[in-house]
């Protein structure tokens, strides 16, 4: 298993079985959580927050696009949470201070 932060919080937990990826959670808004357990393939993750986080267990279930801009937006959901000061170092780093 693999997971991605973004000072010290994560956003992305990518489920490993040797070589094969067996499915990628992320953060979502509650309205983003309905849309997307409606689809096939994607449920709620288990053991993280109820309706903020996704667990997509076919990676067919989105397209690669949609996926990308899926992952992006679970990195700055939990951006938008840091302090102020976390967030200004971010930027001035080129704001993709992402970490595994």
């Amino acid at each position: 298993m693999l997971v991605f932060k973004v000072a010290d919080w994560m956003f992305l937990i990518i489920a490993l079985d040797a070589e094969t990826i067996e499915g990628v959670v992320f953060k979502c808004t509650p309205d983003e959580f309905d849309a997307l357990t409606d689809i096939d393939g994607i449920t709620q993750a288990p053991d993280c927050a109820k309706r903020h986080w996704v667990r997509v267990g076919d990676l067919a279930a989105l397209p690669t696009a949609e996926l990308e801009r899926r992952i992006r937006r679970s990195y700055d959901l939990v951006v938008a949470k840091l302090p102020e000061k976390t967030q200004v170092t971010l930027q001035s780093r080129g704001g993709n201070c992402i970490s595994p």
